[in-house]
């Protein structure tokens, strides 16, 4: 059997080791000096490429792709210790983790007692919500998330972008969006919002009719593996969760509510909150809360979006849902205290300070202490930003 691994980490290091990967920024802020690391996020984001470019500059390290037919049913902590007693490796990358048993009481073993460190990554927030407790101690998780347009930007023209603080567009997005427009062409982004987001899109050779097949599939597979995994689901239930998905895409998000989701995909309001929830940690869709009270939280709405627009173009063009789903992946996993308010879309709370956006059209009139986020537009003044600036968060 150990043969047979080092043969699948010959040939994978190859493959790669002459390959051009992309350089993600968001690989800089991966500390991997502890001795466990996880690497968490839905499938299609380049967790495998972030494993196999460490492998290939890594010395003593090993890659190993969990779902190998061979490594059914074995110690994770025996092989560990196998490889390292005979080949000396100190290093191990292991892609895909949960098809091996027991892998959560193994990594507690391999770090307390074999002096290595594991990178391993998993596509399933669900379990990782469950064993966080037993492993929080030892291991640092790291999220890696859907590409940026600025990212998709520097990867389509071979340039490099500043990043901006969501502070600093606020205040001088004027000049911002001058220093950035020569970049910038809605044709692109529009692009974007349809292709863009999944490292398939770049790792391949563009193929719109095979992306969306293999977006589509890694739904299904969210839902059909993960989510019935490990939720008491119905079978017939599962097709009711695809249809909250259809359903949200298609319907403006001031009109969401989890009562109205119920009624249209047919589920109680407890069941429907559950999955949603659910939904939620598989990284499919995003659930701002209400900002007010402990009240206020429980009986107002909560907003409710796909996690990316990508997404949305399976199922819908529609606009509305578009340009929020858009903000709000832009801003939610970068920023504390980012909430739902229905009388102007979002609110951040910083430093006890209420900063407000409204999501609007080209023609959207400004009110006093909003920031209108407008789209279609390319440089605008005052508190009215384009749509599009927000990419330089990310």
């Amino acid at each position: 059997m150990l043969d047979s691994i080092l043969k699948l980490d010959s040939y994978i290091v190859d493959k790669y080791k002459n390959k051009k990967i992309i350089d993600r920024d968001i690989y800089k802020s991966f500390d991997s000096k502890n001795d466990l690391v996880w690497i968490v996020g839905l499938r299609w984001v380049g967790k495998t490429t972030y494993l196999l470019k460490e492998r290939i500059k890594t010395k003593d390290s090993i890659y190993i792709s969990c779902d190998f037919i061979e490594l059914k049913n074995i110690s994770l902590f025996s092989l560990v210790e196998d490889l390292k007693k005979t080949y000396w490796y100190t290093t191990f990358y292991l892609d895909e983790i949960h098809f091996i048993d027991d892998w959560s009481w193994n990594l507690k073993n391999i770090s307390d007692f074999l002096w290595v460190k594991v990178i391993f990554s998993w596509s399933n927030m669900i379990n990782i919500l469950k064993l966080w407790h037993d492993l929080s101690r030892r291991l640092i998780k790291y999220e890696l998330s859907f590409f940026s347009f600025r990212e998709y930007i520097e990867i389509t023209k071979w340039i490099k972008i500043k990043k901006e603080s969501l502070n600093n567009i606020l205040t001088n997005h004027v000049n911002i969006a001058k220093n950035n427009i020569n970049w910038y062409s809605k044709n692109l982004f529009i692009e974007y919002l349809k292709f863009g987001q999944f490292w398939y899109w770049y790792e391949y050779i563009w193929d719109k009719i095979d992306f969306r097949l293999k977006l589509e599939n890694s739904i299904k597979k969210s839902i059909y593996e993960d989510l019935s995994d490990f939720v008491d689901i119905m079978t017939s239930n599962l097709k009711k969760v695809e249809d909250i998905l259809f359903f949200i895409a298609n319907t403006s998000t001031t009109e969401i509510t989890i009562n109205s989701l119920s009624k249209k995909v047919g589920l109680s309001i407890h069941t429907c909150e559950i999955y949603i929830n659910f939904l939620d940690n598989l990284w499919l869709l995003y659930v701002l809360d209400y900002y007010g009270t402990i009240t206020d939280n429980l009986k107002k709405s909560k907003k409710i979006v796909l996690s990316n627009t990508n997404f949305i173009y399976l199922f819908s063009d529609n606009i509305w849902v578009l340009r929020e789903s858009f903000f709000v992946s832009q801003v939610k996993n970068n920023f504390n205290n980012f909430y739902h308010l229905k009388k102007t879309d979002f609110v951040w709370i910083i430093e006890d300070k209420k900063i407000f956006f409204e999501i609007w059209w080209k023609n959207k009139k400004r009110k006093d202490d909003v920031f209108i986020i407008k789209d279609d537009i390319e440089i605008w003044n005052n508190k009215e930003i384009p749509l599009w600036l927000f990419w330089l968060i990310k």
